[in-house]
């Protein structure tokens, strides 16, 4: 018995992080660790911060409510609970986060692509996505014996070239906790938070389907191994993380490139040489294409059980998904990154995590307060994002006072 839950917690464990990390999570270290300047591992805690605790309590979480998102976000209201899931699903999903993987593939994946234009390349990236979200059933075994071992194997040898060739770290004037703080607020916005509710809730849909035809004391143990598989995942998420961070901290100002987009290209091409033409693309595509799949899935099957209530089937909502994902794709990569920079990690980042603590204190120390906190948590990340855009349009010309 022992040994067969072990074996599980791995799956899932391996399973659950090829789904999280996507092609923003090569992208976002590599930038900490550029940025870092002499205070690397202030700006790495930073990002971990944010990147690592708070999606492991996202997890946690929605285990907690037995992977039901329904109930989970309905603790607000029924209405406004629907209503904050559909945000949250379209922003995870067609609105932003599979149009930022496509975009950024085709952008870390340009010199291989000749002239494919963003859009002939989307139509073929998200109609491949159909086709491996098809059988759902499979993703997992899919994604733990294969994929993340790949990318597991890739991301150790583009590390270990970097913790093993000479570099140049740039220095920067900022303090410690300028530092700090700035890469707090840049764990945002791998969007990690929201895409990991969804990410568990899937999971352990998957999880009690592996477990059908087991006896109930066996199946009441789902919720133990997503917990251990998901802890597994993060802790493997934390370890990439800092050897990413560290590469882009030693060899990142040795690279010239043109947005963030670029960066794991130009740092991986001059680490690995030649070897780059193999293990840079097959990285990116490996990287990207499980969480986009994955996101695709969960998409397909909120619009399947929840937005069309089982009027349809999976695979339709399936192919709307996708066509839903392809239009933003026009956009580009800087366009949306702007977006998940914005109002999605200035407003709706906040309140989400507001309403998971509120879900989290609910569950262990039966505390009820969660309408209050989370609409304070929105009324205030609004105020300080339009407070933003106004300095930012140069309406102020300082605190509180307008031109």
């Amino acid at each position: 018995m022992r040994k067969a839950l072990s074996s599980r917690i791995v799956v899932i464990g391996l399973a659950l992080f090829a789904m999280i990390f996507g092609g923003g999570n090569l992208m976002f270290p590599l930038y900490v660790g550029l940025t870092s300047g002499n205070h690397f591992w202030w700006a790495v805690s930073g990002f971990l911060l944010t990147a690592v605790l708070l999606p492991f309590i996202g997890l946690l979480s929605i285990i907690l409510f037995d992977g039901n998102y329904c109930a989970f976000f309905q603790r607000i209201g029924n209405r406004m609970g629907l209503l904050l899931l559909f945000v949250c699903v379209m922003v995870i999903g067609p609105l932003i986060g599979i149009p930022r993987i496509v975009t950024l593939s085709h952008t870390m994946l340009q010199p291989w692509l000749s002239a494919t234009s963003i859009l002939m390349f989307s139509a073929v990236y998200l109609l491949l996505n159909v086709i491996g979200a098809w059988h759902k059933a499979l993703l997992v075994s899919l994604f733990a014996y294969i994929v993340t071992p790949l990318i597991l194997l890739c991301l150790g040898i583009i590390v270990s070239h970097g913790l093993l060739l000479p570099g140049t770290i740039s220095v920067t004037s900022a303090s410690s906790v300028t530092i700090f703080t700035r890469e707090v607020m840049y764990g945002f916005s791998t969007l990690d938070v929201l895409a990991v509710i969804f990410f568990g809730a899937l999971m352990l849909t998957l999880l009690k389907r592996m477990m059908l035809h087991e006896t109930r004391a066996q199946v009441m143990r789902f919720a133990f191994i997503a917990f251990y598989g998901g802890l597994l995942a993060f802790v493997v998420l934390a370890i990439v993380y800092i050897g990413l961070a560290y590469v882009g901290h030693k060899h990142g100002s040795c690279v010239s490139f043109a947005h963030a987009g670029d960066l794991f290209r130009e740092v991986a091409g001059r680490l690995l040489g030649r070897s780059g033409c193999v293990v840079i693309p097959l990285t990116v595509f490996a990287v990207c294409y499980t969480t986009s799949v994955a996101l695709l899935v969960v998409t397909a099957q909120y619009l399947q059980e929840t937005f069309f209530d089982n009027r349809i089937g999976y695979r339709l909502s399936l192919v709307i998904a996708g066509a839903l994902s392809f239009v933003p794709c026009y956009l580009g990569l800087s366009r949306i990154l702007d977006l998940t920079a914005g109002p999605v990690a200035s407003v709706l980042y906040p309140t989400v995590i507001a309403l998971m603590l509120c879900n989290v204190a609910y569950k262990i120390y039966g505390i009820r307060s969660v309408k209050m906190p989370v609409l304070l948590t929105f009324l205030i990340s609004s105020a300080l994002y339009a407070y933003q855009l106004v300095a930012q349009w140069g309406i102020m010309d300082a605190p509180g006072r307008f031109l």
